[in-house]
């Protein structure tokens, strides 16, 4: 039988013998920064919690541990490779400098409303060290990701770190039962949507492997019912969402009954989950409570739009623009954008927006470029990259606090880096790097 990892390294259509003499590549210090996104919280296995919440209750030095880590590996980085490589795409040149000028917009609007705080220590942390420091990620991950082979190496080791952490899910289900909140498991982040979300992620990956790349490796079938059925352990109806509204844009673009099919079989294995895990029930009880009086989920965020509609109507233009300099507290909410509105203005919101969309769309258009010149691989990638940043952005960022929550950012400016790197006329060429690494893409 052939291993997990041959299916996601090898083309499966090689000779047993040349695929065993095939390497993978040696681990880097962004491999291990990857891992570290999913283990940092690994310490509510070790310790007992004092009390359970919807969030894990970590204590400081957990926190201050991720941060120093981070700035370390953001550090390395920045002093270890002061230039660009020559390799990197021009696309990713071109929109460096918008990139660098919207966040810088940000971060100045950000320090503005800083100097007024009570609680300034809050507003820089969720404001300007989630946000800001973590948009850094766009910037030293081309040190990395410099190429076609570099993408499709980290990407297959991205599906890598959402089977760990589908299989943490399995442990804090079945083995640590006392860690969950209401039936909701953690995995090894810090809440149950967060979980959710990530996986989503490797979802809509390993989908446009099977849709887009044709690969139909049983392990890759293995892999989706693994993180299917932890994202159904979260019972976060919000990733699931994330699931539905990708599923109906792959029909869009995959249009054809083969699809149709392998899209409704995705839909079938997490009703079925759901039904002989006995969340089932779960889940609908969760959906009728969440649109009930008694719940705050989404009573709780139609009072939030109500909020930020009556502040809009009372503020002058330039709080509009740049946000309340009135309130003397930072203005939690559950949506990234209203946090975003309130604290920052609508300024630096369409900015942001309209550059992750921007981005987005060209990751549809290097798709499609990807298709005519034969790289299916390449293809699949950037589709699942330019689906998740647009579902995000239209969706995830309105029921979350997104851009502010790790690892998600990190990962949300990964995929942001994907499309700006990717190069479709690098199909032929890549094809011939991708044998150093023991895999040719099935091509169709």
């Amino acid at each position: 039988m052939e291993s997990m990892s041959q299916s996601l390294y090898y083309d499966q259509s090689m000779p047993r013998a040349e695929r065993r003499e095939r390497k993978i590549p040696r681990p880097t210090l962004l491999h291990l920064f990857m891992v570290f996104t999913i283990t940092n919280y690994l310490f509510v296995f070790l310790f007992p919690r004092s009390s359970l919440t919807t969030h894990v209750d970590a204590p400081d030095w957990v926190f201050l541990i991720k941060d120093a880590l981070s700035a370390a590996f953001f550090g390395y980085a920045l002093l270890r490779h002061r230039k660009l490589s020559r390799q990197i795409s021009s696309t990713y040149r071109s929109y460096l400098p918008a990139f660098i000028v919207v966040h810088l917009t940000y971060t100045a609007v950000s320090l503005l409303h800083l100097v007024q705080r009570t609680d300034p220590m809050m507003h820089f942390r969720e404001d300007l060290k989630n946000i800001v420091f973590y948009s850094v990620t766009a910037l030293i991950l081309p040190y990395w990701i410099r190429n076609r082979a570099d993408i499709t190496q980290y990407v297959r080791f991205l599906i890598w770190i959402g089977v760990a952490e589908a299989l943490f899910c399995f442990y804090n289900k079945f083995v640590l039962t006392d860690y969950q909140y209401q039936g909701r498991i953690f995995g090894s982040l810090d809440h149950y949507n967060h979980t959710g979300f990530f996986l989503s992620m490797i979802v809509f990956f390993v989908l446009a492997r099977i849709t887009i790349l044709r690969q139909h490796s049983r392990w890759l079938y293995v892999v989706l019912v693994i993180c299917i059925s932890a994202i159904a352990f979260t019972l976060s109806v919000a990733a699931m969402g994330m699931l539905l509204l990708y599923v109906l844009m792959l029909l869009w673009a995959r249009k054809g009954l083969v699809t149709l099919i392998r899209v409704i079989a995705v839909v079938l294995v997490l009703f079925v989950i759901l039904l002989f895990t006995g969340l089932l029930d779960v889940s609908i009880e969760r959906v009728k409570f969440a649109f009930s009086q008694e719940s705050s989920s989404v009573s709780g965020r139609i009072n939030s739009f109500q909020e930020i509609t009556d502040y809009a109507n009372k503020a002058n233009i330039v709080e509009i623009l740049i946000g309340d300099f009135k309130s003397r507290e930072y203005v939690m909410y559950d949506s990234m954008w209203e946090i975003l509105i309130r604290n920052n203005g609508i300024l630096p919101v369409l900015a942001l927006a309209g550059l992750f969309v921007t981005i987005a769309r060209l990751g549809y258009k290097k798709y499609r470029a990807c298709l005519r010149f034969g790289d299916s691989e390449m293809a699949s990638i950037l589709f699942a990259s330019g689906s998740f940043i647009l579902v995000a952005v239209f969706f995830s960022f309105n029921i979350t606090a997104y851009l502010s929550k790790f690892p998600l950012h990190f990962y949300f400016y990964m995929l942001l880096v994907l499309i700006l790197v990717a190069n479709p006329r690098e199909a032929t060429a890549g094809v011939a790097s991708d044998r150093v690494l023991g895999f040719q893409p099935v091509n169709r």
